[in-house]
């Protein structure tokens, strides 16, 4: 029961967490596309015609981040069946990270927060064949299924399920997440 507890509020925390992060992006997303007609557009534009619903989600965000592992109890830590995972970096993706310092009050440049961004692609790559390997320090397989830079910044990925926990030796790990698809029922449609 404590586990299904524990399973139903990390639902409704991610269910959050992407249900915010949906509304500010796709909020900055427009702006964006209109103020590239105009000119460059300063992060404090965008911050300016935020309404106080996506100012209090952008809070939120900031307020709910999680980190290390955020994997499921029915997954076997121990066991060498392939597992999939999303990894995500420590730095945040571009748009996300200059709307945050500049929230903070500092001016983040866009090639400065590609660069972060970047930085940690490369330092998993370059880490992630060193803090894998099994108890024989022979090589792990792994594969990464996807590489995210613009909403997220991270990457989904397969690999033994008792490797896992090695993936936090890199410097540029955040957090772990179990990947799962979820899907909703629509809503019944009565009759009138």
């Amino acid at each position: 029961m404590g586990s299904n507890l524990l399973e139903r509020k990390l639902l409704k925390g991610m269910t959050v967490v992407a249900l915010s992060s949906s509304l500010i992006l796709s909020s900055l997303g427009n702006v964006g596309h209109a103020s590239k007609a105009v000119g460059d557009s300063k992060v404090e534009d965008i911050l300016a015609n935020l309404t106080p619903t996506q100012i209090a989600a952008l809070n939120e965000l900031t307020t709910n981040e999680s980190k290390g592992l955020q994997i499921s109890s029915n997954i076997d830590l121990n066991s060498n069946v392939q597992t999939n995972v999303i990894v995500e970096f420590a730095n945040k993706p571009v748009k996300i990270a200059r709307v945050e310092a500049s929230v903070d009050g500092k001016n983040l440049a866009e090639a400065e927060a590609t660069k972060l961004v970047e930085k940690d692609h490369e330092d998993f790559q370059a880490d992630v064949s060193k803090v894998l390997v099994d108890e024989k320090r022979s090589k792990v397989h792994f594969k990464i299924n996807r590489s995210y830079k613009h909403a997220f910044n991270g990457v989904a990925m397969s690999l033994p399920a008792n490797q896992i926990k090695n993936l936090l030796k890199s410097k540029a790990v955040k957090t772990i997440w179990n990947n799962e698809k979820f899907s909703i029922d629509p809503p019944k449609q009565t009759e009138k």
